[in-house]
Order: structure tokens, then C-alpha cells, then sequence
């Protein structure tokens, strides 16, 4: 799990550095309580603007960390059958190749 979280900081650092982006803080001292919601101004270099917070980034984190574990768990429901079913299969005689 640390991989994948890692993998995606190294992928957002990438794709910012490409980018050309910028990092600016826009809430001011003494206005909020936490962390992770202070924003955070992102200025690429077609002067486009994008407010993000921690807290979005977390919330999109536990996202994906949800998916994994959704598709996780597929995973190990389709080997089970894929047990199942091979037990099954290689009970058949098959034709013998020439």
C-alpha cells in the first residue's frame, strides 16, 4: 500500500514538474483551524488557476484506496473460482495431441 501511495506523490510531482506549475498558499495565518484546510493556489503556465486542499487530496486518496481494496477483492474471488474451476478441468480427459 505505501508503494502505490508513493507512486502516486512521485506521478503528481512529475506531472507537475512537467507542467510548470506553481504553489502558492492562499489562506491567510490565523484563518483556519487545521491543515488540511488551508488552500493552496496551483498556477500552471497557461495561467490557469486551481484551488486544492489536503483535505481533498486525502479524500481522493481514501478514493482510490478504496478501489484497490474493491478490486483486491475481486481479485481474490475470481481465484477462487479459477481454483474451482481448474480442479474441474483438469479432471477431463482431453485429446491427445499427435
Amino acid at each position: 500500500m505505501k508503494r502505490v501511495i508513493l507512486f502516486i506523490v512521485f506521478c503528481f510531482i512529475v506531472a507537475s514538474t512537467a507542467s510548470a506549475q506553481t504553489y502558492e498558499a492562499v489562506t491567510a495565518d490565523n484563518e483556519v483551524n487545521t491543515v488540511e484546510t488551508v488552500q493552496v493556489k496551483i498556477v500552471t503556465t497557461v495561467e490557469t488557476e486551481e484551488f486544492i486542499t489536503l483535505k481533498y487530496i486525502n479524500s481522493q486518496i481514501a478514493a482510490v484506496r478504496t478501489k484497490i481494496q474493491e478490486l483486491e477483492d475481486e481479485l481474490i474471488e475470481l481465484r477462487a473460482l479459477e481454483y474451482q474451476v481448474r480442479l474441474k478441468a483438469e479432471k477431463v480427459k482431453l485429446v491427445e495431441v499427435e
